[in-house]
Protein backbone atom coordinates (compact mmCIF):
# COMPACT_ATOMS: atom_id res chain seq x y z
CA UNK A 1 0.00 0.00 0.00
CA UNK A 2 1.31 3.44 -0.82
CA UNK A 3 1.56 6.08 1.85
CA UNK A 4 -0.76 9.10 1.95
CA UNK A 5 0.36 11.96 -0.26
CA UNK A 6 1.84 9.69 -2.94
CA UNK A 7 0.05 8.93 -6.20
CA UNK A 8 -2.30 6.01 -5.82
CA UNK A 9 -2.93 5.07 -9.47
CA UNK A 10 -0.99 4.84 -12.70
CA UNK A 11 -2.13 4.66 -16.30
CA UNK A 12 0.06 2.30 -18.25
CA UNK A 13 0.32 3.25 -21.94
CA UNK A 14 1.90 0.73 -24.30
CA UNK A 15 2.57 1.83 -27.85
CA UNK A 16 4.59 1.22 -30.96
CA UNK A 17 7.53 3.47 -31.79
CA UNK A 18 8.57 4.30 -35.33
CA UNK A 19 12.28 5.17 -34.99
CA UNK A 20 12.28 7.03 -38.29
CA UNK A 21 9.22 9.12 -37.47
CA UNK A 22 9.89 9.59 -33.76
CA UNK A 23 9.12 13.20 -32.83
CA UNK A 24 8.76 12.75 -29.06
CA UNK A 25 11.70 15.03 -28.27
CA UNK A 26 10.13 17.87 -30.24
CA UNK A 27 6.60 17.31 -28.91
CA UNK A 28 7.49 16.74 -25.23
CA UNK A 29 7.63 20.49 -24.38
CA UNK A 30 4.10 20.90 -25.77
CA UNK A 31 2.69 17.62 -24.45
CA UNK A 32 3.74 17.75 -20.78
CA UNK A 33 2.37 21.22 -19.90
CA UNK A 34 -1.03 20.13 -21.22
CA UNK A 35 -0.86 17.02 -19.08
CA UNK A 36 0.04 19.11 -16.01
CA UNK A 37 -3.18 21.11 -16.41
CA UNK A 38 -5.33 18.03 -15.79
CA UNK A 39 -6.68 17.75 -12.22
CA UNK A 40 -5.15 14.88 -10.25
CA UNK A 41 -2.10 14.48 -12.52
CA UNK A 42 1.15 13.87 -10.59
CA UNK A 43 3.94 12.77 -12.95
CA UNK A 44 4.83 11.11 -16.26
CA UNK A 45 7.68 8.77 -17.21
CA UNK A 46 8.34 7.30 -20.64
CA UNK A 47 10.49 4.31 -21.59
CA UNK A 48 11.28 2.78 -24.91
CA UNK A 49 13.06 -0.05 -26.64
CA UNK A 50 13.86 1.26 -30.12
CA UNK A 51 15.12 -2.15 -31.24
CA UNK A 52 11.74 -3.69 -30.44
CA UNK A 53 9.90 -0.56 -31.64
CA UNK A 54 7.96 -0.46 -28.38
CA UNK A 55 7.38 2.21 -25.82
CA UNK A 56 5.74 2.48 -22.43
CA UNK A 57 4.53 5.58 -20.68
CA UNK A 58 3.39 5.78 -17.06
CA UNK A 59 1.24 8.66 -15.89
CA UNK A 60 0.68 8.89 -12.14
CA UNK A 61 -2.61 10.10 -10.63
CA UNK A 62 -3.81 11.06 -7.16
CA UNK A 63 -6.95 8.92 -7.37
CA UNK A 64 -8.62 6.33 -9.55
CA UNK A 65 -11.36 8.88 -10.25
CA UNK A 66 -8.75 11.35 -11.58
CA UNK A 67 -7.20 8.67 -13.81
CA UNK A 68 -10.59 7.62 -15.14
CA UNK A 69 -11.66 11.23 -15.67
CA UNK A 70 -8.53 11.75 -17.75
CA UNK A 71 -9.22 8.65 -19.88
CA UNK A 72 -12.79 9.85 -20.48
CA UNK A 73 -11.83 13.49 -21.10
CA UNK A 74 -11.56 15.71 -24.15
CA UNK A 75 -8.05 16.54 -22.91
CA UNK A 76 -7.00 12.90 -23.40
CA UNK A 77 -8.40 12.92 -26.90
CA UNK A 78 -6.47 16.11 -27.71
CA UNK A 79 -3.27 14.68 -26.24
CA UNK A 80 -3.82 11.43 -28.17
CA UNK A 81 -4.10 13.45 -31.37
CA UNK A 82 -0.79 15.15 -30.56
CA UNK A 83 0.80 11.85 -29.52
CA UNK A 84 -0.38 10.08 -32.66
CA UNK A 85 2.43 11.86 -34.47
CA UNK A 86 4.88 9.53 -32.72
CA UNK A 87 2.80 6.61 -31.49
CA UNK A 88 0.22 5.41 -33.97
CA UNK A 89 -1.44 2.88 -31.66
CA UNK A 90 -1.78 2.70 -27.91
CA UNK A 91 -3.06 0.30 -25.33
CA UNK A 92 -3.86 1.86 -21.98
CA UNK A 93 -5.16 0.71 -18.63
CA UNK A 94 -5.47 2.02 -15.08
CA UNK A 95 -3.58 0.16 -12.39
CA UNK A 96 -3.52 0.67 -8.62
CA UNK A 97 -0.07 1.24 -7.17
CA UNK A 98 0.42 -1.70 -4.82
CA UNK A 99 3.63 -0.55 -3.14
CA UNK A 100 6.02 2.33 -3.56
CA UNK A 101 9.26 3.38 -1.97
CA UNK A 102 10.49 6.85 -2.80
CA UNK A 103 13.73 7.61 -0.94
CA UNK A 104 13.17 11.33 -1.51
CA UNK A 105 10.32 11.30 1.02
Amino acid sequence: MTEPGLPQYVILHQYGVDPEGDTRQELWPEFVPKLKEIPGFVAVYTFDDPDAREGVSLTFWETEAAAQAYIDSDARQKLDTLASKFRPATNRRIMKIFQADDPRR
